[in-house]
């Protein structure tokens, strides 16, 4: 009996997530986008096509790291199969193409959450968080109406800590080397990553993550940077792409220079005010860095004393919020 109602709930669960995923498409028919990025995503997708990835960056301005667009590229591929000219970009089909990848993240997140939650709680709330992501509106209108890629990063987000939680701390660390070159908002994971493993982990084994981490985003830089690449030298051959990503890092940071874009936060009070106006003497950036490195140092000591899993949720919480 028990056997029965426990597959009957998994049935529930699978059908909520196809119900979520429907939902989202059912948006892809209506050409709803917050169109300033949109058109960003448009144009950077069709520049990757005709362009290629090593022309892309001298070519066409863009304030992504290459991360992301290796997802464009993939994306523009698939388009041109059904429009080999690229003769349709303005239409429904390639903005929905776009808007597909963040959505598939969105319900890879709600996955996640499930297996993450499934052991460690009861198996009915680890359904009900799951759900409860998948059928956040919030959620839905970023990927499926904005088409913005925020759900990528969380997905990646979520992955890591679930890779962690895995005891795979190395396949981890190559996943949250990826999530900082898709949108260098993933940066703001690696608090959690250090914090929660620096005392469990063998020193061979953080050598090991951090050698394979940055030969994965070497890898990854290469191809936009090939063309102006400078292997004279070893030494040129080896930090050459990493000064090429700080480059394209310092031009993304240097097209926000605001104390907020449209955080969801008490930082929403001074939405788009630039970070070096002051209040009491002291500007908005300061004061960020400072309530950051409280922050950090704050759950630093927690889960120094805390290194179970139920307060590393609750560290990882907190930091992201």
């Amino acid at each position: 009996m028990n056997i029965e109602a426990t597959d009957k709930k998994h049935y529930f669960f699978y059908g909520g997530l196809a119900i979520a995923l429907l939902i989202r498409l059912a948006f892809l028919l209506f050409p709803y986008a917050f169109w300033i990025d949109m058109n960003s995503f448009r144009g950077w997708t069709t520049g990757l096509i005709q362009y290629g990835i090593g022309n892309f960056y001298s070519a066409m301005w863009s304030d992504y790291p290459p991360g992301y667009m290796y997802v464009l590229w993939l994306t523009g591929k698939i388009y041109q199969l059904f429009d080999p000219g690229l003769q349709h970009t303005d239409g429904t089909l390639l903005i929905a193409s776009i808007k597909l990848v963040p959505i598939l993240a969105d319900m890879g997140g709600a996955i996640l959450i499930w297996q993450m939650l499934k052991d460690r709680i009861p198996l009915t709330s680890a359904y009900a968080a799951s759900l409860s992501y998948a059928f956040n509106p919030l959620i839905i209108f970023v990927s499926a109406v904005w088409g913005q890629v925020d759900s990528m990063s969380i997905f990646m987000m979520l992955l890591v800590a679930f890779l962690l939680l895995q005891e795979r701390f190395i396949s981890a660390g190559l996943i949250g080397a990826i999530s900082l070159i898709v949108k260098p908002q993933g940066l703001f994971l690696a608090p959690l990553f250090f914090f929660s493993q620096w005392f469990k982990q063998a020193w061979w084994k953080w050598l090991v993550a951090v050698i394979a981490s940055l030969g994965m985003i070497w890898s990854m830089v290469l191809p936009f940077y090939w063309q102006q690449r400078d292997f004279a030298t070893i030494w040129t051959t080896l930090i050459s792409p990493f000064q090429f990503l700080y480059q394209r890092m310092m031009a993304t940071a240097a097209t926000y220079p605001y104390a907020s874009v449209n955080a969801f936060n008490i930082w929403g009070a001074v939405n788009w005010q630039p970070d070096a106006s002051e209040i009491f003497g002291l500007s908005y950036r300061l004061i960020g860095l400072c309530l950051l490195g409280t922050l950090l140092a704050w759950i630093g000591v927690f889960l120094y004393k805390h290194p179970q899993n139920s307060d590393f949720f609750l560290a990882g919480a907190i930091i992201l919020l």
